[in-house]
């Protein structure tokens, strides 16, 4: 197990410093490396990202993914980018349909991408995300599974999300936030005035 996290971390990991240098490849080199730097800083400051980055969790790889596709992004990799998107979907987190939803109209609208090429790939990419991860996953189980198909089920079209549990609707602004962000909460002040670009200006 420790070896498995250890991998999952690496993984996550190069995935943030590949998008901190990808920055730089798409704002250029003096505004990327500001923008990079920024991002790895205030990255490395939370409390969730790197809490959970090693954890054996659908989240924690749908993470590394992610943040993988953006950077292929950035780095004019498009087909990559929708790749990575939708194997994340369908594999670990249903939820990222939201997410490749609103990339792939962006990518649509800038015509980065041709429609049928995204329709292709996108029809590609799901097929070989369910061959590999519904026969390991109903072995797993015991029975014939796809994870992500039935907590998409279950959340979305059945909406019982609220057995799990439901909490005050500030909830998520008194507790969540405040946890998640850590130091970062007490520099959001500072992203309303110049301090956070000349703060980077000094390089070491």
């Amino acid at each position: 197990q420790t070896l498995a996290r250890g991998v999952l971390l690496s993984f996550n990991i190069y995935a943030f410093y590949r998008l901190s240098v990808a920055a730089n490849f798409r704002f250029g080199n003096s505004k990327g490396f500001l923008v990079g730097r920024y991002f790895l800083f205030i990255t490395a400051c939370q409390f969730h990202i790197p809490f959970y980055s090693s954890r054996m969790l659908p989240n924690s790889f749908a993470l590394g993914l992610v943040t993988h596709s953006y950077a292929d992004w950035f780095e004019s990799k498009v087909t990559r980018a929708v790749v990575s998107l939708t194997a994340a979907a369908v594999v670990f987190r249903c939820d990222v349909i939201i997410l490749l939803a609103t990339v792939g109209i962006t990518l649509l609208l800038r015509k980065e991408i041709p429609f049928f090429d995204a329709i292709k790939i996108g029809v590609v990419t799901v097929i070989a995300s369910l061959v590999l991860t519904v026969p390991i996953d109903s072995l797993m189980w015991q029975r014939f599974l796809w994870p992500e198909g039935e907590v998409l089920l279950f959340n979305t079209v059945e909406n019982r999300s609220s057995e799990y549990g439901t909490s005050p609707w500030h909830w998520y602004f008194v507790q969540a936030l405040p946890k998640g962000l850590l130091l970062p909460l007490l520099l959001i002040p500072l992203s309303f005035t110049r301090l956070p670009q000349v703060l980077c200006g000094f390089r070491v």
